[in-house]
């Protein structure tokens, strides 16, 4: 839900906001939000209007709400979750 203080910022600066926070290129922040990375440039520029602009906000609450989680399961010395290796146990003769 947003805040007040959300709601004062102009979505391009909350984008770019968030974008620096989670330390996410801008097509980074494009492929999590299903559009290309000049789209995320130029809605951070001012120069594109976001066509929906309350579906793109629900999008970001939605994604920082993932990025806060995946920062707190790093944060919390889980390792990374990693795929099994293939083809390397006992070579058999």
């Amino acid at each position: 839900m947003s805040t007040q203080r959300e709601a004062d910022v102009p979505l391009s600066a909350r984008l770019h906001e968030i974008r620096r926070e989670y330390k996410l290129t801008q097509d980074d922040l494009a492929a999590r939000l299903g559009v290309k990375g000049i789209t995320v440039s130029r809605w951070e520029r001012g120069v594109q209007r976001v066509l929906n602009r309350h579906l793109l906000e629900v999008a970001l609450e939605r994604l920082e709400t993932d990025l806060a989680e995946e920062r707190r399961l790093r944060g919390a010395g889980r390792p990374p979750r990693r795929r099994p290796r293939r083809g390397l146990g006992p070579r058999s003769q």
